[in-house]
C-alpha cells in the first residue's frame, strides 16, 4: 500500500564533524581516486545516518561496512547498517549529475545523496593542508528505491521515489519507533493473518503521514540557509503576518501578540532574522511560532523560539510547549496556564537538530529543525 505523496528532495547541510570524518578516513589513501570514493562514501552515510535519526530510527555506524576502514579499504562501499532491516546503501553522486552508481551488494535499498558541488569543486576539498575548506557542504536527499539485484547498476536519479517507501520498508522488518507501528508481527506474505495484521500497521503508518506530514515532506527547516535568504514561505515576518486582514483583531491591539510586536521586533540586532508561522491546533484559535536566530562568531547560533496567541490575550490553559534533542527527549518543556506566551533560549552548533513540538489537547504539530 504506498501513499500517493510526492514529496521534494530533502535538502539538508553536512555537519561539520561529518566532513571531519569523511577528511580523516579519506587521508588514509594515496591515490586521488581512492580518497574521493571514500570521502563521498562517509558524507553519504552521515547524512542519511543523521536523517533517520530524526525519527528515532537505530542504525548502527560501527557495523556499517561503509565506516569500517578494512572495508572501506577493499570495496566502494557507503552501506549503512540497520539492525533488524540490512543494509542501506547511500549513493553519493555530484551536482549535476543524472545517474546514479550501485555496486554488487546485499542491499535492502538505495539512497541516493546529491551534493551541491562539482568534480573541480571535490579536487579542492580534498587537497593537502585545506581540510573543510569550503566549510559549507549541503546534500539533497534524492528519494529511495528497492533493490532487487545483486550486481551492479546505474539507478537513474528519476527513478527514486520518495522516502514513504523506506519507511513502509522498514515497517515490514519491525524496526521502526514503537510509535509508529501497531501489533509487532512479523511479516510473510504468505500468512494470511500476518499479512493483514502488516496491512493494518502500513495503514497506521499511512495515517500517521497524514497527521503529521513533516514525515512526508521531510520539512526540516534549514537556518542556515536562512540567514543566506532561502526562506520557505510559510515563515513570514512578523509585520507581514499583522499587516494581514485575517488578523484584524489582533491588528486592533486585543492580542498580546500585537503588543509584543510592536515593542520586540524593532529593536532587533542587524545580524538577527526573525521569522513567524501560524499554527492551528484549534479552529478559529491561532497560534504564532515566533524563531529568532542570531549567529555568533564561534560558529554557534543563538536560537530565541516563542508561542504566541494572535488572537486572544492568552494561551490555551492545557497547551504544551516542547524542545525535543535529535534523539526526540524533551530538554525544555512548559505549559500555558494563562501565560500570555512560551518562550525558549538556547545555543546550537552547526549540524545540531531540534524539533519543537505544541500539544493542545489530543492534537500536536512538530517543527523540525537544523542549523
Amino acid at each position: 500500500m504506498q501513499p500517493s505523496h510526492n514529496p521534494p528532495a530533502l535538502q539538508l547541510k553536512v555537519s561539520r564533524q561529518a566532513q571531519q570524518f569523511a577528511h580523516q578516513f579519506s587521508r588514509a589513501y594515496e591515490t586521488q581516486a581512492k580518497r574521493q570514493q571514500v570521502y563521498l562514501n562517509t558524507l553519504a552515510i552521515a547524512v542519511v545516518n543523521k536523517y533517520l535519526e530524526l525519527f528515532d530510527i537505530i542504525t548502527d555506524l560501527n557495523q556499517s561496512p561503509g565506516w569500517q576502514v578494512e572495508c572501506q579499504a577493499l570495496d566502494d562501499t557507503a552501506d549503512l547498517h540497520i539492525p533488524g532491516f540490512g543494509s542501506l546503501a547511500c549513493r553519493p553522486v555530484l551536482m549535476n549529475a543524472e545517474s546514479c552508481y550501485l555496486p554488487p551488494g546485499d542491499h535492502i535499498g538505495c539512497v541516493a545523496v546529491q551534493f551541491d558541488f562539482d568534480q573541480e569543486q571535490l579536487d579542492q576539498q580534498l587537497m593537502d593542508n585545506a581540510p573543510l575548506a569550503r566549510g559549507i557542504i549541503r546534500a539533497t536527499l534524492v528519494g529511495f528505491m528497492e533493490v532487487a539485484t545483486y550486481e551492479e547498476t546505474i539507478i537513474p536519479l528519476t527513478q527514486f521515489q520518495d522516502f514513504t517507501g523506506l519507511f513502509t520498508k522498514l515497517s515490514e522488518f519491525q524496526v521502526l519507533p514503537a510509535a509508529l507501528l501497531n501489533t509487532p508481527v512479523p511479516f510473510d506474505v504468505n500468512n494470511e493473518k500476518t499479512y493483514q495484521a502488516c496491512v493494518g500497521q502500513t495503514e497506521a503508518f499511512d495515517q500517521l503521514l497524514h497527521d503529521f506530514p513533516q514525515i512526508m515532506k521531510a520539512g526540516v527547516n534549514v537556518l542556515g540557509d536562512w540567514l543566506e535568504g532561502t526562506i520557505e514561505s510559510s515563515w513570514q515576518t512578523v509585520e507581514a503576518l499583522l499587516n494581514q486582514p485575517a488578523w484584524e483583531p489582533a491588528i486592533a491591539g486585543r492580542s498580546s501578540f500585537a503588543v509584543r510586536s510592536a515593542q520586540t521586533s524593532p529593536r532587533l540586532a542587524s545580524n538577527t532574522l526573525e521569522r513567524c508561522k501560524v499554527l492551528m491546533l484549534k479552529e478559529n484559535e491561532p497560534l504564532a511560532l515566533i524563531v529568532v536566530i542570531e549567529p555568533k562568531p564561534t560558529e554557534d547560533m543563538r536560537v530565541t523560539v516563542e508561542l504566541w496567541p494572535i488572537r486572544e490575550p492568552q494561551l490555551p490553559d492545557t497547551l504544551e510547549f516542547q524542545l525535543l534533542n535529535e534523539s526526540g527527549i524533551a530538554i525544555m518543556q512548559a505549559q500555558a496556564h494563562g501565560s500570555n506566551h512560551l518562550l525558549f533560549t538556547f545555543s546550537c552548533d552547526p549540524g545540531n537538530i531540534f524539533d519543537l513540538k505544541v500539544i493542545l489537547d489530543q492534537t500536536q504539530i512538530i517543527e523540525s529543525f537544523v542549523i
